[in-house]
C-alpha cells in the first residue's frame, strides 16, 4: 500500500491539513455561537436600559408637571390668604364702625 515513506508523509499532511480546517471551521462556527448570544445578550440590556431612560423621562415629565402644579398652588394659597386678610380687615373696620357708634 505505501511504497515510498513520501506516500505516507503525503497521507499525514493530508489528514494533518483536514483536521487542521476542521477545527478552524469549529473554531470559527464556535466564535460565531459566543456573538450570536453576545448580541442578544446586548439587545436585552439595551431594551432594558432604554425602558429605564423611558420611565425615568416620564418620571422628570411629572416632576416639571407638579413642580409647575405646585407653583399655581403656592399663588392660590396665597390668593387665598390675600383674601382672608382683606376680608378679616373688613370685618375689622366694620366692627370699628359698630363700637364707635
Amino acid at each position: 500500500m505505501f511504497e515510498t515513506s513520501k506516500d505516507f508523509l503525503n497521507l499525514a499532511l493530508g489528514v494533518g491539513g483536514f483536521l487542521a480546517l476542521f477545527a478552524l471551521a469549529w473554531v470559527f462556527a464556535y466564535t460565531a455561537g459566543i456573538l450570536r448570544q453576545v448580541y442578544k445578550a446586548m439587545t436585552t440590556i439595551e431594551g432594558a436600559f432604554d425602558a429605564v431612560r423611558g420611565f425615568f423621562n416620564k418620571v422628570g415629565d411629572k416632576v416639571s408637571d407638579m413642580s409647575a402644579l405646585g407653583k399655581f398652588a403656592v399663588d392660590a394659597v396665597k390668593l387665598v390668604a390675600d383674601m382672608k386678610e382683606v376680608k378679616s380687615e373688613a370685618k375689622g373696620q366694620k366692627s370699628g364702625d359698630r363700637k364707635r357708634k
